[in-house]
C-alpha cells in the first residue's frame, strides 16, 4: 500500500511473523511516522540497495492502532495545498503524482 500524507510518503508492505514493512524514500518521513503517528522506537533501516533507502519494521499489530492517528492529521480541505505549506518540492511532486493517476479514472 502507498501512503502519501503530510508528514511523509511510504510503501507498506506485510512481511513474516506479523511484521509489517514500512518503506520511504528519505529518512525525514520515517522519522515523522515513528514521532507523530507510531509514537514507538525503531530502527531506521538504510537499504542502499533496495528499492527504497529507509525501511523500519513493526509488529503488524502495532501498526494497525496507529490508523487513528493518522485521520487525526487531515485537519485541512486541499491535500496537495498543506504540503506545500511546509515542503513546496514535495508539493510539486505530489502533483505530478496526482496528475498521472488522473490518467486511471473513467469517464461515465
Amino acid at each position: 500500500m502507498w501512503m502519501m500524507t503530510k508528514i511523509g510518503f511510504f510503501s507498506i508492505v506485510e512481511k513474516p511473523l506479523g511484521k509489517t514493512c514500512i518503506r520511504a524514500r528519505c529518512r525525514e518521513d520515517l522519522e515523522n511516522l515513528l514521532e507523530e503517528v507510531l509514537g514507538v522506537e525503531s530502527e531506521i533501516i538504510k537499504t542502499p540497495k533496495n528499492d527504497y533507502l529507509y525501511r523500519v519494521i513493526v509488529d503488524r499489530e502495532e501498526f494497525m492502532r496507529c490508523f487513528d492517528t493518522f485521520l487525526k492529521l487531515v485537519t485541512y480541505g486541499n491535500f496537495k495545498d498543506q504540503v506545500g505549506k511546509t515542503n513546496r518540492r514535495r508539493e510539486e511532486i505530489y502533483h505530478q503524482v496526482w496528475a498521472l493517476l488522473r490518467q486511471i479514472e473513467e469517464e461515465d
